[in-house]
């Protein structure tokens, strides 16, 4: 488990010797989701999202010409070609190029032309095609899309992502900045149980960079490196310092209908869909999948990961990992503290398989993304009951999104309206503290008048503690911890400019800190993402 080390039912010497800890802190448990996810803010609409500007290639009209931009390939999940392509003329100078201007021009909001006839675009339109060669070399394997070149602040400054694409490497650049804090400061200062009982922050910023393995004669393939760099005021938003982030291989095969995926990585991103329209307060926040050894972002894992994309849009995605230490995340940082570490004190190997369903928003159906999935990890966890460590750990998930609206018919908007969603997971109650998480999320893309690529968000979540850990702390300690934890959320994430998303948010919740016993809190949420 991703144990909180500044908040736990026991120390080490308290639990006994080689006892898992345990956080006894369901609104810290929420936060470690929560300030993992800010570059989501920008995956969530990187789908949608291309910004227009002048082609730097012309003829001697000022024309772009289609046929000098290569098409683009997709990334992840294969995404059926937008209804609006069909708008684009028949006829072309370069058939396979005109395709990539039509997926481009309905894939952003833009008032783009489309292609002539005689095969030429608008420089707006060029300069689509230029950045989904772009993205075709950016880093493969996440569920969710990573985003693209354009949705950045610096796009292609001076040229460096044209150079470097020259030799097959793309780069993906974000950071993530987040601070909460307790508006009614009803809670002492120290210990510090959960995330704004006082002010806190939290920074995280990654670097990867993948090489077209194609250039070598392995067409699909791509190899990653990632490094990142994390800090907090408070230890278990942590690990703090800087590491490795990700060393994996990436293959493609029959056309992105089989996806192989080896290496290190955090495996967070790639399943549950913890980051679907997410941002610092949204999407689920449960702690289940990290008390189950997931790795996630500041603890990467080695591993390997198979999706098979099957007919009438569904999948299945079945990976193993090491486990993350079940002693926390403080003995995973220790045993593995560049990040790329084979091995950790009694983590073994983390099955993981998840099931879905998943199409795409156009102007005649909304998006709909159904997915179910289990974790087994053979490592040797604390059992409440036994009072000493068992093998085996397990958990199951469900999930859905749908989109219910539209606000626009334009093909390229229409991922625009409004969203149910929901999310459940339970785990074994004599290994995990959160036994059991509960959401219900109502949220909009582009609902906002006069901001359409602005996500807004009202989300309800409950999770219920393992009655097994809870007994077994009243009988350390002689005080029994809550048992429960609720929250709502509102929360709106303002793209300010392309690669800049501000999210502004508050949440009420209820039992904040299992142990001790706190008040209620209201929390004010920031963050600030950014891609470069």
């Amino acid at each position: 488990m991703d144990r909180l080390e500044g908040n736990r039912v026991g120390s080490r010497r308290e639990l006994g010797e080689g006892q898992e800890r345990c956080p006894a802190d369901p609104a810290t448990a929420r936060s470690i989701m929560s300030v993992h996810t800010g570059i989501a803010a920008c995956a969530s609409l990187a789908l949608f999202v291309a910004a227009p500007a002048r082609a730097e290639t012309e003829d001697g009209a000022g024309k772009a010409k289609v046929a000098q931009a290569p098409a683009q390939q997709p990334t992840g999940r294969k995404k059926p070609r937008p209804a609006a392509a069909a708008a684009a003329p028949s006829v072309q100078s370069a058939p396979a190029a005109a395709a990539t201007v039509s997926r481009a021009w309905s894939a952003g909001p833009s008032t783009a032309s489309p292609p002539s006839a005689d095969g030429t675009v608008s420089p707006e339109v060029a300069k689509m095609i230029k950045f989904a060669a772009f993205d075709k070399l950016s880093m493969k394997g996440w569920i969710t899309t990573v985003p693209p070149a354009a949705e950045s602040i610096f796009q292609d400054p001076n040229g460096l992502r044209t150079a470097l694409a020259e030799y097959g490497i793309g780069y993906v650049a974000y950071s993530t900045n987040t601070f909460t804090a307790n508006m009614l400061n009803n809670a002492p200062p120290k210990p510090q149980t959960y995330q704004g009982q006082i002010p806190t922050t939290y920074s995280f910023s990654e670097v990867t960079l993948s090489y077209d393995l194609g250039r070598v004669g392995l067409t699909g393939g791509q190899l990653s490196v990632g490094a990142m760099l994390t800090g907090t005021t408070w230890e278990p938003l942590g690990p703090s310092g800087a590491k490795f982030a990700n060393l994996y291989y990436f293959q493609s095969l029959m056309d992105d209908t089989v996806q192989l995926q080896a290496g290190v990585f955090y495996n967070a991103q790639n399943y549950l869909g913890l980051l679907v329209a997410a941002s610092m307060a949204t999407g689920p926040q449960a702690l289940v999948p990290y008390e189950l050894g997931l790795s996630r972002q500041g603890v990467p894992a080695p591993g390997a990961n198979l999706m098979i994309n099957l007919p009438n849009n569904f999948y299945n995605k079945a990976g193993v990992q090491r486990s993350i230490s079940p002693d926390g995340a403080d003995v995973e940082q220790q045993a593995n503290p560049i990040g790329l570490g084979l091995s950790s004190p009694d983590a073994k190997a983390l099955f993981i398989d998840e099931f879905g369903y998943k199409t795409f928003s156009s102007p005649t159906q909304g998006s709909v993304w159904v997915r179910a999935g289990g974790l087994y990890n053979t490592s040797p966890y604390f059992d409440f009951s036994a009072g000493r460590k068992t093998d085996t750990n397990w958990g199951f998930y469900a999930a859905a999104d749908v989109q219910v609206s539209h606000i626009s018919s334009a093909p390229y908007e229409a991922y625009q309206g409004y969203y149910v969603g929901g999310f459940y997971m339970t785990s074994d109650p004599n290994k995990n503290m959160y036994q059991n998480y509960y959401e219900g999320r109502v949220y909009g893309m582009g609902i906002i008048p006069g901001r359409p690529m602005d996500q807004t968000a009202l989300i309800f979540g409950y999770t219920t503690l393992s009655k097994s850990a809870l007994d077994f702390q009243a009988a350390l300690t002689g005080i029994r911890p809550f048992g429960d934890y609720a929250s709502v959320t509102v929360s709106n994430s303002f793209r300010l400019n392309p690669g800049v998303y501000l999210m502004l948010g508050t949440s009420y919740n209820v039992h904040p800190s299992a142990t001790p016993r706190l008040k209620n809190s209201l929390n004010f949420m920031a963050s600030l993402t950014t891609a470069f």
